[in-house]
């Protein structure tokens, strides 16, 4: 299995604290020779440091992180790093599920330490298994695209050619490769867009330093992955100024030209390269030159009708909107998944590998998953 298949294994690895070495002697365990086709194992302190490679790992992967105590060191900081943790395992909850086995030692773990990491070991194999052998059919969201945010202020020429040019690049340059983001849609709460601009990478094209479209997407959905102001374009380029809302003169239709070529080459990079959403920027080596074949003239698509599925659920009185959560119901449904609490756990693991659920928070996103799919599976009794 490739790297950019395998499930990316960080345990904390606790210095001078006995489960700290049971996290890590189970995931060696895990590693070498338990499912050592399938796991990639990530130091902690790599990633606490920002390692650049550490973190590309963790970034778009499943990963699982091994904590020794209720500081969950290794779960929060591949969350802080821009990874999604599939599954979290704690020490101190094994030892609970297996008091026969006492731990003991730091540097040498006792035989209760030992069979104690040997059991969370196979804990951990089985959800291996289950997130890369297929008996989780995970929903296939939309094909990648990138999204482009115009600010279109109404009050200047600048805003004219965000508009322009970004019409440009869907209509023409890029139409197979790109959506559009309505500014005034996704303030005012569009959840297609949000979640859109959440889970694609996203360029924000602003008239102005005040940068109302790259503001609005950090705010609501997280920093877009470029960003094009035109003013600075123009500064660049030893334009005139643009002029006229209405009616670009020729210096604006320039700018325009030379915006959307620019956002069409943002949208190359960002097709060819893996991003930071936590960061904002490019995580992996330069991309591999491909060739661009002008694509037929076509309507403009628009992140609203992108297909995404999301739903808006409250999680502790605050509106959250989670990606994917529609089909992974229906998924659990179909299979005659009664709303339990081994179902709703299930659930929010799923959830996981969409959506970052923050730490500390798991036990309130239980309890809106729990109302959540208790009254989806009543629409399906009602109906029956």
């Amino acid at each position: 299995m490739s790297d950019a298949r395998k499930v990316v294994i960080v345990p904390c690895s606790g210095i001078g604290k006995t489960y700290g070495t049971v996290s890590r002697e189970a995931a060696y365990e895990v590693i070498e020779d338990l499912r050592p086709d399938e796991t990639q194992l990530v130091a902690l302190s790599m990633l606490v440091l920002g390692d650049e490679g550490a973190r590309a790992a963790v970034d778009g992967s499943q990963t699982i992180a091994i904590d020794g105590c209720k500081l969950a060191c290794a779960s929060k900081m591949v969350r802080d790093s821009g990874g999604t943790v599939a599954r979290s395992y704690a020490v101190l909850d094994a030892y609970r599920r297996h008091k026969a086995f006492k731990p003991a030692g730091i540097a040498e773990l006792n035989e209760g330490g030992l069979q104690l990491a040997h059991a969370l070991a196979e804990e951990i194999a089985g959800e291996i298994d289950i997130l890369t052998r297929g008996r989780r059919t995970m929903p296939e969201l939309p094909q990648k695209k990138v999204g482009i945010i115009a600010c279109s202020g109404e009050e200047m020429a600048e805003g004219t050619v965000t508009r322009l040019a970004a019409l440009k690049v869907l209509e023409s340059l890029r139409p197979d490769d790109t959506v559009t983001i309505c500014l005034p849609l996704f303030l005012a709460g569009g959840e297609g867009d949000r979640a859109f601009a959440r889970y694609y990478p996203t360029i924000a094209v602003d008239g102005c330093d005040r940068r109302c479209a790259a503001r609005a997407t950090e705010q609501f959905s997280g920093k877009p992955a470029a960003s094009i102001v035109v003013t600075d374009v123009v500064r660049e380029m030893g334009l005139e100024p643009p002029a006229g809302c209405r009616r670009l003169n020729d210096a604006g239709q320039a700018a325009v030209a030379e915006t959307a070529g620019r956002v069409a080459g943002l949208v190359d990079e960002l097709l060819d390269r893996r991003w930071s959403r936590r960061k904002g920027e490019f995580i992996d080596a330069e991309p591999i030159p491909v060739p661009v074949v002008p694509a037929a003239k076509t309507t403009a698509g628009c992140a609203c009708g992108s297909g995404i599925p999301v739903q808006t659920v409250a999680i502790d009185g605050t509106p959250v909107t989670l990606v994917a959560l529609p089909p992974l119901m229906e998924q659990l449904r179909d299979a005659g998944k009664t709303p339990s609490p081994e179902t709703i756990h299930e659930l929010l693991e799923q959830v996981a590998l969409y959506n970052p659920i923050p730490a500390g928070e798991q036990d309130a996103y239980l309890a809106a998953l729990t109302r959540t799919y208790a009254a989806f599976w009543g629409q399906l009794e009602a109906v029956v």
